[in-house]
């Protein structure tokens, strides 16, 4: 695999949300791999074997885990857990935001409605990739709302 490339996994079973996402990235990252991960029992293998830059994950994948269990568990694990997790989610719950934020997310992204949300949202998570200020936000900073981005 190329090192000038980023590569991204987004673990989402709706195929209009990878859609969307995959658009969004060709948009507005340079050259990347994404692979997709449409059941949660294939976030663990799939992030052990391709190390990404990025993993991107819904809080509502089938396999019997919710989002937040497989955050947890990625946390845990001493290999995966300094890896940035963006949660990619409908969910504005404010006890899901706290609990994904305690666990260590470095961002809570909404799932937006158009193609230009999408475009702007991850627009703003890669400009914080690249600057190293991803991980570690205080909670003020941590919800990205791609309704509110201009």
């Amino acid at each position: 695999m190329p090192s000038d490339q980023f590569v991204f996994i987004l673990a989402d079973d709706d195929s209009d949300d990878w859609e969307i996402f995959q658009e969004g990235l060709q948009e507005i990252v340079p050259p990347h791999i994404l692979h997709w991960v449409k059941h949660g029992d294939e976030i663990l293998p799939a992030v052990r074997e391709i190390k990404p830059h990025i993993l991107f994950l819904d809080l509502n994948l089938p396999g019997g885990y919710t989002g937040i269990d497989w955050l947890r568990m990625i946390k845990e694990d001493s290999s995966l857990r300094d890896m940035p997790v963006v949660i990619y989610t409908t969910s504005n719950a404010m006890d899901q935001v706290k609990e994904c934020y305690s666990l260590g997310a470095s961002r809570y992204l909404l799932k937006p409605v158009n193609y230009s949300g999408i475009f702007r949202g991850l627009d703003l998570i890669f400009r914080l990739y690249q600057t190293d200020k991803l991980i570690n936000t205080v909670f003020d900073e941590f919800v990205i709302d791609t309704y509110k981005l201009k």
